[in-house]
């Protein structure tokens, strides 16, 4: 006599709503990881660490956006589960408590990217100041130099004739020059 095998499942009311928000999440972060994709080829082609650092970080907090939402749904699951009087060592219960762990470090690594963005944009900023201090200062510079330059130039193109002994040239010409007559 063949043997029958009767088997109970047990549904999780709004289980099918849980899983398409963890699937709605994971689907918006493809996305988003696709966006990066572009980020990153835009950066091999231009160069512009600032503008990739930026649009990073823009990414990567959409990203953990979404990540908080899946990690939300896999704790909502849960909390449903328990008040339903699933048995906590069930393969259902055990494969949302492995979907909540796997979606929080999906979001810790997310959010340690994301400082490290962060750090490395801050750091562009601070050497992007340095250098316009830099170039301030050698313009400051270059004025002082070919101004110098120029008032050598201009004190020392005349010859006076007739002064007094007693009266210095050039302390004359410079005092006509950046005082005036």
């Amino acid at each position: 006599m063949p043997t029958r095998d009767i088997r109970a499942r047990l549904a999780l009311e709004g289980e099918q709503e849980f899983k398409r928000a963890m699937s709605d999440a994971a689907q918006s972060i493809k996305t988003l990881d696709a966006e990066q994709k572009l980020a990153d080829a835009q950066f091999r082609a231009t160069g512009d660490a600032e503008q990739y650092a930026a649009d990073k970080a823009r990414i990567l907090q959409e990203k953990i956006a979404e990540q908080q939402k899946a990690v939300d749904a896999a704790k909502k699951a849960i909390e449903t589960m328990k008040e339903k009087g699933v048995d906590p060592n069930s393969k259902s219960m055990q494969d949302w408590n492995r979907k909540l762990l796997t979606a929080r470090t999906r979001l810790v690594t997310m959010q340690t990217e994301l400082d490290k963005t962060e750090t490395e944009l801050d750091q562009q900023g601070k050497e992007l100041d340095e250098t316009g201090q830099q170039a301030e200062n050698y313009n400051e510079r270059a004025y002082l130099k070919y101004l110098t330059w120029i008032c050598k130039l201009a004190i020392n193109r005349f010859r006076w004739v007739g002064l007094p002994d007693t009266c210095n040239e050039r302390v004359l010409e410079t005092t006509l020059l950046m005082n005036g007559i």
